[in-house]
């Protein structure tokens, strides 16, 4: 089968205009279109930067760079506040590491004062928060994989209820706009659908850890084996953690004994001693926060429907 166009057609693809010596257009060249809304000077998708660099192309305020799940905010409140959380946490005795699911916190923004200390004016911010999974208490379920006792491939849901309120209290010395936050939450662990080198094992509904999972706290009047502590410093302006603008959050965890593993045999003791003890390293990642409280949202952070426009990413 012949191919050929018709008589008088412009067999030409495209035209390619050859700069001159000194970089300019040829003559007669016309400029490009622009895109209606889009600065014409600015480089296409796909294109480099004026300085070389690649290109970074943001969302539309009010949207997310990446999809997430649903984390409406509470719009009665208007202390409220609405943010995503991600990481990932190890688990010392399995050696490997699970993500932490994106999940939604609620927050409150209870008090904020300042105070004069000798090394100037510290502002102390109060706030409490709550997990929030289907209007549930909880992180999200996370699949995860592990060779328990270094050889057997055990794969498992995990899941993380909140026990009771969740705290976070921050001391920013404004002169220097450094400091701490620490967040203190009870987090009790869950394990279902376990599955031993590809076979089901039925651990039951109940396989959970006796207490909450714990760290060591920072204030002795707050010591006893009942919360994880999550701490977040600010090293600078914009250079590590705030509750109102996110970051990095990390915690060194101990994992309490099994209870209620097994339904023909107890198996508590296997999961104790293959999972259970300290040194599990947490490593969170806050997004910025929406305040869902106000009635004109920032698009920079909210959602037209008071969602979080700020997606974290996990870090290792």
């Amino acid at each position: 089968m012949d191919c050929s166009p018709r008589s008088g057609e412009n067999a030409g693809l495209a035209t390619i205009a050859i700069p001159g010596d000194d970089g300019s257009a040829p003559p007669g060249s016309s400029p490009t279109p622009s895109v209606p809304g889009r600065d014409p000077t600015a480089a296409a998708p796909g294109q480099r930067g004026p300085d070389g660099g690649a290109l970074t192309i943001s969302p539309p305020a009010g949207q997310r760079a990446r999809p997430a799940p649903p984390c409406v905010g509470d719009t009665e409140n208007a202390f409220a506040m609405v943010a995503y959380v991600t990481g990932y946490s190890n688990v010392a005795k399995l050696d490997g590491a699970s993500e932490v699911p994106l999940s939604c916190t609620q927050l409150i923004d209870v008090s904020k004062k300042i105070v004069l200390q000798p090394d100037g004016l510290h502002l102390l911010q109060h706030a409490t928060g709550e997990l929030d999974y289907r209007g549930r208490p909880v992180m999200p379920p996370a699949r995860a994989t592990f060779l328990t006792y270094g050889f057997m491939p055990t794969t498992a849901t995990m899941e993380l209820t909140q026990l009771d309120t969740m705290t976070i209290d921050s001391d920013l010395l404004l002169a220097k706009y450094t400091g701490l936050t620490v967040v203190r939450v009870p987090l009790r662990l869950r394990l279902y659908d376990v599955e031993i080198n590809g076979v089901p094992l039925d651990v039951g509904p109940d396989c959970r850890t006796v207490g909450p999972l714990y760290s060591k706290d920072p204030d002795p009047a707050q010591e006893g084996e009942r919360h994880v502590v999550l701490t977040g410093e600010l090293k600078g302006p914009g250079d590590g953690y705030q509750l109102v603008t996110g970051g990095v959050l990390t915690a060194t965890v101990t994992i309490p004994p099994f209870s209620g593993c097994g339904v023909d045999e107890d198996l508590d003791p296997l999961f104790t001693s293959s999972v259970s003890g300290p040194g599990n390293y947490l490593k969170q990642v806050q997004g910025a926060p929406c305040a869902s409280g106000n009635p004109r949202p920032d698009p920079t952070y909210c959602t037209k429907d008071h969602q979080p426009v700020k997606v974290p990413e996990p870090e290792r």
